[in-house]
């Protein structure tokens, strides 16, 4: 969760409960916090801000009345080994539980309000991702909009967007579809509101949680929402059955409708019959293309094995001629199966390779999971509340076409005259 709280000082003591009520209900692992207000980091009151749960944490004091930031996390999902403390962010690296292998950067970022000094710490930004490897998330207040759609009124200096809009590009991030409400700030007239808060994300975070979900909760008691970061997404449909072209190459798809036919003791009703059918050619064929997949696994990871004893042979003592054959052989079976993958990802994407026979798996790859984050439908406004609940989405969508489709006439019109054909 990120949060700007405007002043985390034990003055506002409804403040601080109200954050971690937050993060209680939300089930926050992470909490990243700007504008502490609080020049000695021992000032801020950690513990209130969390709970009574274990938690680690790192703190910037303030310049004044102006910046500080806090990130405290959990310290049984996020394993700090690096972290690096600015006036304007705070980056922790370090590996998650779960996923120990990749090294994750979090940076709680917050801007300044001068534009010269926000084009200053977007190059800092982008030297510092070219530092440290891993995948990355910026998080946090950047106090700079994207469009000028981002303000209401309608207004944004391009001049300053601009290098915004850069640093995003050239630093390889993407930004997740933001629900709850349309702007993160509102002045404390109500006649200003602007979407300054954001999470960016790169684009191996983006693969991996294509269907992540950013929310904007509702302000209480600062001038901006909070904004919530959830992986695990509830489906509000079941997953599309789908026929392959690739499996049209396997012969043994024939086999399995063949022997699908057969549904029992049929009824009266034609209709119904087709129906049964159908649904157990759909079964059938799910089984068969789980033990296909099977198969083409242990027959890759037989093949690679294969290939790798030979050439470590040859390292040694040369390459014979039977193992020349049985090296060619198992390439080109490994290349048939990456060809039938491949191929069911450019049906996906629907999108056509330029050039013939270059099977690019990561272009595929990245193209499919941008159109899940475009397509995602993460929640519906309802009566001026955010709801995400999968049954009551399903539910407000079926009542809106429902009243669309719905027949308001009492008394429709007559044809009188009788020389219409029935």
């Amino acid at each position: 969760m990120s949060i700007n709280c405007r002043g985390a000082g034990t003055r506002g003591i409804n403040k601080l409960k109200w954050i971690r009520g937050l993060r209680r209900t939300n089930n926050i692992n992470l909490l990243c916090g700007q504008e502490s207000q609080l020049v000695n980091p021992l000032d801020i009151p950690l513990g209130n801000l969390w709970g009574n749960t274990p938690f680690e944490s790192s703190v910037v004091g303030s310049s004044g009345r102006s910046g500080g930031l806090f990130c405290i996390w959990d310290p049984s999902f996020f394993t700090l080994l690096h972290e690096v403390k600015h006036p304007n962010f705070i980056l922790l690296s370090g590996t998650w539980a779960g996923l120990d292998e990749v090294r994750f950067n979090f940076v709680n970022v917050y801007a300044s309000i001068n534009a010269y000094d926000r084009r200053n710490l977007w190059d800092e930004l982008i030297n510092l991702k070219s530092v440290y490897p891993g995948w990355w998330v910026f998080l946090g207040d950047f106090n700079e909009t994207r469009v000028k759609e981002d303000r209401l009124p309608v207004s944004g200096c391009d001049s300053d967007m601009a290098p915004f809009n850069n640093f995003i590009l050239m630093a390889g991030l993407f930004e997740y579809n933001m629900g709850g409400r349309r702007f993160t700030w509102m002045s404390d007239d109500g006649c200003h509101l602007s979407k300054i808060d954001r999470f960016l994300v790169c684009k191996n975070f983006l693969n991996k949680w294509p269907s992540g979900l950013v929310t904007a909760l509702p302000r209480i008691y600062p001038d901006h929402c909070p904004l919530v970061f959830s992986a695990n997404q509830a489906r509000l449909s079941p997953v599309p059955f789908k026929i392959f072209n690739s499996w049209l190459t396997c012969d043994s798809l024939a086999e399995v409708v063949i022997a699908s036919r057969s549904i029992g003791r049929p009824c009266s009703s034609k209709e119904l019959n087709l129906m049964r059918k159908l649904k157990k050619l759909k079964e059938d064929i799910k089984a068969w293309r789980l033990g296909i997949i099977s198969d083409e696994e242990e027959a890759l990871k037989k093949l690679t094995e294969t290939i790798n004893d030979i050439e470590i042979r040859a390292e040694v003592s040369g390459i014979s001629d039977v193992d020349k054959v049985v090296r060619d052989d198992s390439k080109i079976k490994v290349l048939e199966i990456n060809l039938r993958k491949n191929l069911d990802l450019r049906q996906k994407t629907k999108v056509r390779w330029d050039v013939e026979g270059d099977e690019n798996s990561k272009f595929f790859h990245g193209f499919i999971n941008g159109n899940i984050k475009r397509s995602r439908i993460n929640g519906i406004s309802s009566n001026g509340c955010w709801e995400t609940d999968p049954g009551v989405v399903k539910d407000r969508f079926f009542k809106f076409f429902a009243e669309k489709f719905d027949d308001h006439t009492l008394e429709k019109p007559k044809l009188r005259n009788g020389f219409f054909k029935k």
